[in-house]
């Protein structure tokens, strides 16, 4: 399934970066990382380059393992 972590929405502010660290207790749709299971994550954002637009960074694959 895909979901997406929508109430964790972050401000880079002036910085330009953030950080999320991921609560395995509280995913979204009830959802549980179970052993053996690979996910894969992206990170959607906003952008002003020169007119507001999103754009998404490179995806990467986590393996759970036992």
């Amino acid at each position: 399934p895909q979901v997406r972590f929508s109430k964790d929405v972050l401000n880079s502010g002036s910085v330009g970066s953030v950080t999320f660290d991921v609560d395995f207790g509280d995913l979204p749709q009830g959802l549980q990382f179970q052993p053996s299971d690979v996910w894969n994550f992206q990170y959607w954002y906003r952008d002003v380059n020169p007119t507001p637009t999103s754009n998404t960074t490179a995806g990467i694959t986590v393996a759970f393992c036992p």
